[in-house]
């Protein structure tokens, strides 16, 4: 839930942060905010502001929810988009996003790294 104050805080002294994972941190979001979902969108634009204005640079790791079937329940379609919004908001603000697929990586933007040969 103080994912943003924690960017905030541990960028200054930290070369690279690892965020694993959007999804956990999501579903702690909804689940301490259940009647406020005005504010779960709020919470994502603090978080990417919070990736926005770090001065470190960050790896963060989400899942992607919504290629798949439409969740029955109310609350697993809520979950579904609010995932994809923050991916989507992050994803804008990122120099790299990749898609792995099978073990494989995708350049959804930027460039990856060339893979060095043993």
């Amino acid at each position: 839930m103080h994912l943003p104050e924690v960017i905030r805080s541990e960028s200054q002294d930290a070369d690279v942060l690892l965020i694993d994972c959007f999804t956990l941190y999501l579903a702690n979001v909804i689940r301490a905010g259940r009647d406020a979902e005005g504010q779960n969108s709020r919470r994502i634009r603090e978080l990417r502001d919070a990736i926005h204005s770090s001065s470190t640079s960050i790896i963060a790791v989400s899942n992607e929810v919504g290629s798949g079937v439409v969740p029955a329940f109310r609350s697993g379609r809520v979950y579904r988009d609010l995932l994809g919004q923050l991916n989507q908001e992050v994803a804008a603000i990122a120099d790299t996003v990749v898609l792995m697929i099978a073990g494989v990586p995708l350049a959804l933007k930027g460039r990856l790294a060339p893979r060095r040969r043993p």
